[in-house]
């Protein structure tokens, strides 16, 4: 599994606090590239050239700690599932036999059909979006009602 972050020590201030803040970034710009690519940089500055194979030696072991980390929980995780589910057939058919699958429930009742008015009108989608637009322009001209007054 790849790592998606860059391990970035902050003993690298100290130790490259020789370097110009161009060659510094183009070593860390390098280190994250080999990171990410596994390829080694070609066009580093002289000065940033001499740290290389330090930075570079940190990130493999960066790296390959990183893979133990994520095989041995990995495998954790396996024995712990399977503790949890029950590799034995035995096992999983008396867990089985314990917890039935459930019920599927029956859908839901339908929305409630909007009820009709007293002369026996029922508003529809375009009449409750003209009575919301009615609201709310009464509202917006209560709101300038009360900030002129």
């Amino acid at each position: 599994m790849a790592r998606s972050v860059l391990m970035l020590p902050y003993e690298y201030r100290r130790e490259f606090r020789c370097l110009s803040a161009a060659a510094f970034g183009k070593l860390i710009w390098a280190l994250m590239d080999y990171s990410m690519t596994g390829q080694e940089p070609t066009d580093l500055p002289k000065s940033a050239q001499m740290y290389w194979p330090r930075v570079q030696e940190r990130e493999d072991r960066f790296q390959k700690e990183y893979e133990e980390k994520a095989k041995r929980l990995s495998e954790r995780g396996k024995k712990g599932s399977d503790g949890r589910w029950h590799k034995d057939p035995e096992m999983q058919q008396a867990s089985l036999s314990m917890h039935p699958e459930p019920k599927p429930k029956p859908n839901p009742k339908p929305y409630p059909k909007p009820k009709p008015d007293s002369s026996g009108f029922i508003p529809g989608e375009a009449e409750l979006e003209a009575l919301a637009r009615l609201k709310r322009a009464k509202e917006e001209r209560e709101r300038k009602t009360r900030q002129a007054g």
